[in-house]
């Protein structure tokens, strides 16, 4: 009986800012365990991702959205194609409507390491909330991703006026947002635990805190163990940020909102290598932990490349390997979606968006569940 109830006070207390259950993205998509990178500027024609057959995966991150440089407050793909330039030129749309139609769901990525992110260029928060919601309307994403690297993830003017737009845009949206952040052997740098903070307190809900782990130029250790390391070393430093903001997070809801995104066959960095036998290390490492997700740069690169390597490319991985021998082992993992607030914390009405009357009857209920389930109730 608890849960049905449960069931029906969520259904009706959703604020209408958040739009109606069909505009939203649904709680398979969310649980996609694994997406590929599409480098969609990378070849004409852009990689087929919608070709099965070569990839496996139920979900991919299309990258990169970033301003165009003849416009800064209109979006591009890699700075090379405006959105109806990727559609007559890339059949972009067309590949993703195709995509959806076999049960694929994607992810737009906006920054990368290079070019610039809409929001540094783009200095009006009405204008990059539009020029954001332009690339929403048009794609219909399961979730925005924000990669920000290199000297754009020191510009705190620029990811503060970000994070302020990205979370009026999830209030009025409900879609899931991720953010993208390099990592070291030690974890996350100090200019990452800095921007996701200013998220966290500008109103972000994260859904998915994905960290690059590639390039670490260790070269003794299998760089799957690296890889390894390297998540549970984010996954503490991540736990301690929320409670130092005083939103504490169970060690398992961190673990369900973080991702990785490994560099599959020979790194930037040598002589570091990530071989497909080290696959299925990191899918047994994330069942488990729980992690959320996990991604690879990039679809283009799971294939052997024509002469022997190590070979650095885009278009192969530089290492010995069947054609989309990568992407068919991580597409294996099935990944973890954190459970609701309302059975995992504690939050305030205007915090869950409830009004005082829906919040007390969802909190009531919230304290039924859960004792049935084991969690720390609700404070009386």
């Amino acid at each position: 009986m608890v849960l049905v109830a449960l069931a029906l006070v969520v259904t009706i207390a959703v604020p209408a800012a958040q739009g109606t259950a069909q505009e939203q993205p649904s709680e398979v998509q969310e649980s996609i365990g694994f997406r590929p990178y599409v480098d969609v500027t990378l070849n004409e024609p852009i990689t087929p991702f919608d070709d099965r057959s070569l990839n496996p995966a139920d979900g991919v991150v299309m990258a990169f959205v970033v301003a165009n440089p003849a416009s800064p407050c209109d979006p591009s793909w890699g700075a090379l194609h405006p959105l109806d330039l990727a559609e007559s030129e890339l059949d972009l749309d067309g590949r993703v409507e195709r995509y959806r139609a076999t049960g694929g769901d994607i992810v737009v990525s906006f920054g990368g390491a290079i070019n610039d992110e809409l929001a540094v260029t783009c200095t009006d928060p009405a204008q990059l909330a539009a020029a954001y919601q332009q690339v929403i309307d048009r794609y219909q994403p399961a979730a925005i991703d924000f990669d920000i690297e290199g000297d754009a993830l020191f510009d705190t003017e620029t990811n503060s006026r970000r994070n302020l737009v990205i979370a009026e845009l999830q209030r009025q949206t409900g879609l899931p947002v991720w953010f993208t952040v390099p990592v070291f052997p030690d974890g996350l740098p100090e200019a990452g635990l800095v921007m996701i903070e200013d998220a966290i307190r500008a109103g972000v809900d994260i859904s998915k805190l994905n960290i690059m782990t590639m390039n670490f130029g260790t070269g003794t250790t299998r760089t799957v163990d690296v890889v390894t390391n390297v998540i549970g070393l984010t996954h503490a430093q991540v736990v301690d940020l929320y409670a130092s903001l005083g939103q504490p997070r169970s060690a398992e809801t961190v673990w369900a909102t973080m991702s990785a995104t490994v560099m599959v066959g020979q790194n930037d960095v040598r002589p570091d290598q990530f071989g497909v036998d080290e696959a299925p290390q990191l899918v047994s490492f994330g069942e488990g932990v729980g992690l959320g997700h996990l991604s690879m740069w990039s679809l283009a690169r799971d294939l052997e490349c024509d002469r022997p390597g190590p070979i650095l490319s885009g278009f192969c991985s530089g290492v010995e390997q069947d054609p989309s021998e990568f992407g068919a082992t991580l597409s294996q993992y099935v990944g973890v979606s954190p459970s609701p607030w309302w059975l995992t914390r504690d939050l305030s009405a205007a915090q869950a968006g409830l009004s005082p009357e829906q919040y007390v009857g969802l909190a009531s209920l919230a304290r039924g569940a859960r004792s049935v389930f084991g969690s720390t109730p609700l404070p009386q």
